[in-house]
């Protein structure tokens, strides 16, 4: 029979051993997740570069195509970089919304003309958006637009997020950032983009 002190050895030498297996399992799963880390870095990161590389475009074909071939400057967000970008400022109203393609990746919008600040419209225009942005041009809404030409006389919104203001009373509109513009407010920053 074995006595107290063999007793209690018997128990320190297991209660080693069990705490060399945690550890030997401890080392195993903290080499198993550098590893598995490294791995993964390895697979993303390839990923990442390859996708940079990539142009990735929402535009839809069909307005692509039309686009202006020239390089233009856009300041993302900034409501005002709208007055010194666009080539025709108007106040438009939505006169007939249609959906322009069978994928529904655009929408063509028939705009008449109230009032012209920038360039030289004389009727009602062809005005194209993307589908994709959930652009809210309702029939019968009048909208500050910011506008380029593409080809066959399709205006295009300069930005598709800022390019619009929607008017909110009589002759007053409001960007995205909610700041008020006036018939006054346009003219004037009309005349700064001239002086610049």
């Amino acid at each position: 029979m074995k006595d107290n002190r063999e007793f209690l050895q018997g128990i320190y030498e297991k209660a080693n051993m069990l705490e060399e297996e945690k550890c030997r399992k401890y080392r195993l799963y903290k080499n198993f997740l550098r590893f598995s880390s490294v791995a993964a870095l390895m697979i993303v990161i390839p990923l990442i570069l390859i996708k940079m590389q990539v142009p990735q475009s929402n535009i839809p074909s069909e307005i692509a195509q039309n686009a202006p071939k020239e390089i233009r400057m856009f300041t993302t967000n900034d409501p005002v970089s709208n007055f010194t970008n666009a080539e025709f400022i108007v106040i438009g109203r939505t006169k007939e919304v249609s959906k322009g393609s069978p994928d529904n990746t655009f929408i063509n919008l028939t705009i008449g003309i109230d009032e012209v600040f920038l360039g030289n419209i004389d009727k009602d225009i062809d005005l194209k958006v993307s589908d994709f942005l959930n652009i809210d041009f309702k029939k019968n809404s009048r909208n500050l637009l910011f506008l380029y030409r593409g080809e066959e006389n399709i205006y295009y919104l300069i930005d598709e997020n800022t390019g619009y203001f929607k008017e909110r009373e009589k002759d007053v509109f409001q960007d995205n950032l909610g700041n008020l513009y006036n018939t006054q407010d346009i003219k004037d920053n009309i005349k700064r983009r001239d002086l610049n």
